[in-house]
């Protein structure tokens, strides 16, 4: 089992944190993140109709739902991914105290997409996979997995 971090609220702010203290200390420096940031926004914002539409389609009804037997956490590109496009710190890293995801209610996801870890955006499953305009949306995931690397890449490269 993957050990996740910073699941003590003060150790998630302290990595928060972290990024505003890199970002204030150098503020040229991660341009290239802060790009790379805004173009997965973009991409999530084109994603999230027909992605929403995928899941009203296929989750309700599905008998092996990832939100309850998924494990999911914010990772370090989902860090950067919020903090450099701007968006709010989530209060805490999610959590699964009865074996299901806190944040998964009758109508779905209570976290706009931008807010979820990426995990929760990147898995289709078969049913979803086989729908009309599946391709593209699993055009657009790539795309924004190689963003989410060169992203922590570029960030970690200016940290050295």
């Amino acid at each position: 089992m993957t050990a996740i971090p910073w699941k003590d609220p003060a150790q998630f702010k302290e990595a928060w944190d972290f990024l505003s203290f890199m970002d204030k200390a150098r503020p040229d420096a991660f341009d290239r993140v802060r790009d790379a940031a805004e173009k997965i926004a973009g991409l999530m914002d084109r994603l999230d109709p027909a992605m929403t539409a995928m899941c009203r389609t296929t989750c309700p009804d599905c008998r092996d739902n990832c939100c309850a037997r998924a494990t999911i956490w914010y990772d370090f590109k989902d860090l950067l991914f919020l903090y450099f496009s701007r968006r709010p710190l989530p209060d805490r890293q999610i959590e699964r105290p009865a074996g299901i995801c806190t944040q998964l209610t009758a109508g779905g996801c209570a976290l706009k997409r931008m807010q979820r870890p990426f995990v929760c955006t990147w898995y289709l499953c078969g049913a979803q996979k086989r729908m009309p305009g599946a391709e593209r949306v699993e055009a657009d995931l790539l795309k924004i997995q190689v963003l989410r690397r060169d992203m922590e890449n570029c960030f970690c490269g200016n940290c050295l």
